[in-house]
């Protein structure tokens, strides 16, 4: 792919997985607001950007087999909890951001455990034991086997976390 057509493909996937990200938390908000047939829209607003980036995604070569897709992700959430988010914490701490430093260190820490979590995934790649997992609504943590009670990153409770199935 040429130069231009490449930044351009890359500008349109942020935008696309933006806007599906966006239009989920919409579609949440309406169905709070028991807004059913605007939460359907939002739904499949959502749906269409799902499909737009996977297109681009699939023009930048960006799926691969599982082994390579492994280390892309391990690369990318160590690059964050190592680099993007310690200089984030440290300009939200000068601009007295508290929350948003608070919150950002919590992602800091997930994202290391999430490199740890994909590095295991490689290493037993294809004898992967059977493990459950469950999500911290508040932060993102993801548990093993059990819900604990209080999120051992940001102490939220049980009822925060969601079990995952595919």
């Amino acid at each position: 792919m040429k130069e231009k057509t490449e930044k351009n493909v890359k500008f349109a996937l942020a935008g696309e997985s933006q806007a599906r990200r966006r239009y989920k938390a919409f579609k949440e908000k309406a169905q709070e607001e028991d807004l059913t047939q605007i939460a359907k829209l939002f739904k499949a607003a959502e749906m269409g950007e799902t499909i737009h980036s996977g297109y681009f995604l699939s023009k930048l070569d960006g799926v691969k087999g599982t082994k390579e897709n492994l280390q892309v992700a391990i690369e990318g959430e160590s690059y964050e909890a190592e680099n993007a988010y310690p200089a984030m914490i440290d300009e939200a701490d000068e601009e007295g951001e508290a929350d948003v430093k608070q919150y950002v260190g919590y992602v800091k820490t997930v994202e290391g455990e999430h490199a740890e979590l994909f590095k295991k995934a490689q290493e037993e790649l294809g004898e992967n034991e059977k493990v459950e997992y469950y999500v911290c609504g508040s932060c993102g943590h993801i548990h093993s086997n059990e819900v604990p009670e209080v999120c051992p990153v940001c102490g939220a409770p049980k009822s925060r976390f969601k079990h995952v199935e595919l």
